[in-house]
């Protein structure tokens, strides 16, 4: 931090202010005004999550422009995206060094590129397909916004049944019993794991991390206190166990119904070999035979000298 923005704790001793003056004084600044930043969307949860803390009010602005996304939507193919790289690839005056200042100038300029060479050249086309389905998307964006206004001030449970109801998923899955069944496991899960010493909003953030772990965060988790992960397969991607057991292996769950529906079943082969290959020395499949339950097809692929199958 002190080589970045030059300020020590010495400093910030003799000269320094109140978090909540210095956090004040930057929301009167910045109201109104729209902000651009490179991953800004990681600064604005930083923000968004001290705030609520330290009881100030939300940031106020329209609107806000991550120059990490608009390049990774406009050049995907780049190796990556790191500011000091798109700097460099597209020629701009001020390299990224991260000097606090120095990165702003960095993004002010690789913004003005994607203005200029990528934004500006379809603005028409992008506004006539935005006119004819914005009012299709209205009604959502309203509902995201007043979801977005609560998070402060609201528990992970409460937040996930609003965000449940409020968008009709419930009535949307309210025949399939399921689906329904799941939806109330998620709301069981976010009141479970709701860490009450933190605020909404933070408590929110640690909910949906733990949901969506990646290998790091599922390693330093484990390392931190050993146990027994019960992820998806999804977040098993490159990690590795000495025993692994994958369970609901039969037809319409793994591969799932809408696969079997549409005959899509490429992607569902490719993460059930994920899944077996997560496992060092023992692996255990196992599937519900009860109400005509039938096995997961892609278990016939494994040869059957690999396998020692139970009744």
């Amino acid at each position: 931090s002190e080589a970045v923005h030059h300020i020590s704790d010495a400093k910030l001793l003799a000269e320094g202010i109140e978090p909540e003056k210095a956090l004040q004084d930057f929301l009167d600044f910045a109201r109104g005004c729209v902000v651009v930043g490179h991953n800004v969307v990681f600064d604005l949860t930083i923000l968004a999550s001290q705030l609520a803390r330290l009881g100030l009010k939300p940031l106020e602005i329209p609107a806000f422009y991550d120059t990490l996304d608009i390049f990774r939507r406009f050049y995907p193919q780049l190796p990556n995206h790191k500011l000091e790289f798109l700097g460099e690839h597209f020629h701009v005056g001020h390299k990224s060094t991260h000097d606090a200042f120095d990165d702003i100038c960095a993004t002010g300029e690789i913004l003005l590129y994607a203005v200029k060479h990528d934004i500006l050249p379809v603005r028409d086309v992008r506004r006539s397909l935005i006119s004819r389905h914005i009012r299709n998307f209205a009604p959502l964006a309203e509902a995201v916004n007043g979801l977005r206004c609560k998070l402060a001030d609201m528990r992970p449970g409460r937040m996930v049944v609003e965000t449940i109801t409020r968008l009709g998923i419930d009535k949307y899955y309210q025949r399939e019993p399921g689906r329904m069944e799941n939806l109330r496991n998620l709301v069981r899960q976010a009141r479970q794991l709701d860490k009450e010493e933190l605020s909404g909003y933070d408590a929110m953030q640690s909910f949906l991390r733990l949901m969506s772990l990646s290998n790091t965060e599922l390693d330093l988790m484990l390392q931190e206190k050993p146990r027994i992960p019960i992820i998806t397969v999804h977040q098993a991607k490159g990690s590795e166990f000495d025993t692994v057991f994958m369970a609901g292996l039969q037809e319409g769950v793994f591969p799932s119904k809408i696969s079997l529906v549409h005959e899509s079943l490429d992607e569902e082969a490719r993460l059930f070999y994920v899944g077996i290959t997560r496992a060092r020395q023992r692996l255990y499949l196992t599937a519900a035979m009860d109400r005509g339950s039938v096995p997961c097809r892609f278990i016939n692929a494994i040869p059957d000298e690999f396998l020692d199958r139970e009744p």
